[in-house]
Parts: C-alpha cells; sequence; structure tokens
C-alpha cells in the first residue's frame, strides 16, 4: 500500500530498517479532497507499515464498513453491488479487530513517546531526546483510548527492551504519524486517525512532527533518520502549520 522510492545512505547502518524514503499511497493529489479510501489507506500504513498484506485487508475491510454505514437506509443497487465486491475480497472488519487492537496499541504507545520526547527537547531548547524519561513517563499513567482497546490492553506498560527491540524497531518509521494521532486526542479528537475533511491537516501535522523528529537525537542516534519516515505524497498539497504551537505545550 505504499510506493517506495530506494535511495541508499550512510545513514543505513544505525537505522532499525533500510532507509528507503517511502510515500503514502493515497488516491488524492494537489488539492483534491480526501475521501474514506484515503483515510484507510492511512490507517492501514500507520498499522501495518511493513505488512502489505494486511493493510490491504484493512483498507478493504474500513471501505466495506463505511459503505455498509450508507447502506442502512439503501441497500439495493450500485452501492449494495460495491459492497458485495469489496467483501468478497477480504475478511469482515469485526475479524480484524483482535489484530487491529494489537496494532493500534504497538502504535500508539511509540506515538506517545514519540510526543513526550519531542516536548521535552524543544522546552529544554537542546536536540537531545530522552527515551528512557519517556518511557518512564508512559509507565507512569498514559491511558489509551477505550474505544480502540480492550480493558485488558488499556493499561498496558511494555518493557522497555519490547520498546526498543520491537515497537520501534516496527512503527518508527510511522511515530511521526501516530505522534500527530497523540497529539490531536489531546486535543479533544475522537475520530481515528482522522476524517477525510481533516486528513492534509493531520498529515501536515505529521509532518511538524517528523522535522522535528529528524533534528534530535537519542543516546544511540536521530530520533528519525532523514528518509526513514514514510511521508505524504510529494504533489498533495498540505497547509502550513506553525511548529511551536504543536510540539511544545
Amino acid at each position: 500500500m505504499t510506493k517506495i522510492h530506494s535511495s541508499k545512505s550512510t545513514a543505513d547502518i544505525e537505522c532499525d530498517r533500510p532507509v528507503t524514503g517511502r510515500r503514502l499511497e493515497l488516491s488524492i493529489s494537489g488539492f483534491q479532497r480526501a475521501t474514506q479510501i484515503d483515510v484507510g489507506l492511512l490507517g492501514a500504513t500507520m498499522l501495518f507499515p511493513y505488512d502489505s498484506e494486511r493493510q490491504i485487508r484493512y483498507a478493504c475491510a474500513h471501505l466495506a464498513r463505511y459503505l455498509r454505514g450508507l447502506g442502512g437506509r439503501s441497500r439495493a443497487g450500485e452501492l449494495r453491488e460495491a459492497i458485495d465486491r469489496i467483501e468478497r475480497r477480504t475478511v469482515p472488519y469485526e475479524e480484524l479487530v483482535p489484530v487491529i487492537r494489537k496494532a493500534f496499541v504497538n502504535g500508539y504507545t511509540v506515538g506517545a513517546l514519540f510526543r513526550q520526547a519531542l516536548a521535552k527537547s524543544y522546552a529544554n531548547k537542546h536536540h537531545y531526546a530522552n527515551l528512557g524519561r519517556a518511557i518512564k513517563w508512559l509507565h507512569d499513567g498514559v491511558a489509551y483510548p477505550a474505544k480502540e482497546v480492550t480493558k485488558s490492553t488499556r493499561y498496558m506498560r511494555p518493557a522497555s527492551q519490547h520498546i526498543h527491540n520491537t515497537l520501534l524497531k516496527n512503527y518508527r518509521c510511522v511515530g511521526h504519524l501516530w505522534a500527530a494521532s497523540y497529539a490531536q486526542r489531546e486535543l479533544g479528537s475522537q475520530v481515528w486517525p482522522c476524517t477525510p475533511q481533516g486528513l492534509t491537516h493531520f498529515l501536515a501535522l505529521s509532518e511538524e512532527f517528523r522535522r522535528c523528529a529528524e533534528s534530535v537525537r537519542t543516546s544511540r542516534r536521530l530520533l528519525l533518520i532523514p528518509g526513514e519516515a514514510i511521508r505524504p505524497p510529494a504533489d498533495l498539497v498540505l497547509p502550513k502549520l506553525e511548529v511551536t504551537n504543536i510540539v511544545v505545550r
């Protein structure tokens, strides 16, 4: 579900995975309006950044679920045919829920760490992110949104070793997207990852987090190495945001 543009870098040796300069594959470009298809593609990439098969399943299930909601008023005609075609090519959304919930917890954890580490770094006016302190902050009381997770996972406290060896390895490339999601939760948003109308604003927010993360070091490496993060399509026009209003609160 993502376009891969190869670009080798000497920074590869300190990356969790190779730097490839990946871009989100959306159905829009320029000033076009986003649709539920784009929301599904964005969510699929955030949940399963290195699993293209699950990306496809999630995106199709998301769209079928949305169309079923529209078809509640009328299940006839072209809409019913469209739902049938999509559902024949994927599993029902409900069957994916356990996998989605686990992926959501993993991504949300990385997003919370990015958000906290960057906020502290910029508040202290230096370019060092202390992930150890961010992990301690996470263990001290971050609650995961009840809507997306089960009671057993709502207050998970993943071990530091698990965060470094597994979560960051698998979700660092979308950490800026999850940081944007976490920031929007702080502002009261209840929609994940965003609405079609808010997609370009969400991506602009994530790009500010990406730029900040590419200038901040941890004890081991840059929080994000340039080219490591999955970015919006190059031809998609995004609104301009003030970074000081986003990262530091």
